[in-house]
């Protein structure tokens, strides 16, 4: 068989369409989404499937970190994805999840996600605000989204020192930058830092989940 008559047959023979998409390594977003992202499609030929594309598709997605297309051939393709993990929820324009850098995760379904606090009692808040994560976000020195990173710190400093804990907070509230306030998910009850400087409020976290502990 010739160069071109083997390509032919590559190209045109059913043996090589794709019969199964398999994605690995998602959590938070569904298998199908992440195959509809790709653009990638079922009876496509899997030489003619372009997985440049595909992966530069997902890749472009805010949800994830990484991407990774595989062709397995004769038939199937493998897709692993390396999705970001939201730390916190605040509600904007709608719910978004934070990361631990205060990058925005927008959120397409509810059913898949953690259990986590909502941070709230912020005013002009918008996403456009939190888009890109460390010294080049666009607005660091907004009064709000200090508040909101404050409270990141709070809720990773639970994290460390005391998961149940966290577990048993369900909201962060930050009208007040000086005085932040946790709220519990059992009884509702207010869990106050109080005034002084950021260090302050994370040393009497500390003594108060030491108290908690004992």
């Amino acid at each position: 068989m010739g160069g071109g008559a083997l390509r032919h047959w590559m190209l045109t023979a059913p043996d090589f369409n794709v019969v199964d998409i398999s994605v690995y390594k998602n959590d938070l977003i569904t298998s199908d989404e992440v195959i509809l992202l790709s653009g990638l499609t079922i009876g496509t030929n899997i030489f003619q499937a372009d997985l440049v594309l595909a992966n530069q598709r997902l890749e472009s997605d805010s949800r994830f970190v990484d991407a990774f297309l595989r062709p397995e051939y004769p038939n199937s393709i493998s897709i692993y994805v390396d999705e970001k993990r939201p730390v916190a929820y605040i509600q904007m324009d709608r719910m978004y999840g934070l990361d631990k850098d205060a990058a925005v995760i927008p959120l397409t379904t509810t059913e898949r996600l953690p259990d986590l606090p909502v941070i709230t009692g912020f005013g002009n808040l918008r996403p456009a605000m939190f888009e890109t994560a460390g010294e080049s976000r666009r607005n660091p020195s907004a009064e709000n989204e200090l508040s909101v990173i404050q409270a990141l710190y709070i809720i990773e400093n639970l994290r460390s020192h005391s998961p149940e804990m966290l577990g048993r907070i369900s909201e962060v509230y930050i009208a007040y930058p000086d005085d932040p306030i946790l709220f519990t998910t059992d009884d509702g009850m207010a869990v106050r830092i109080w005034v002084g400087s950021f260090a302050d409020k994370l040393e009497r976290l500390d003594k108060m989940l030491t108290r908690l502990k004992n």
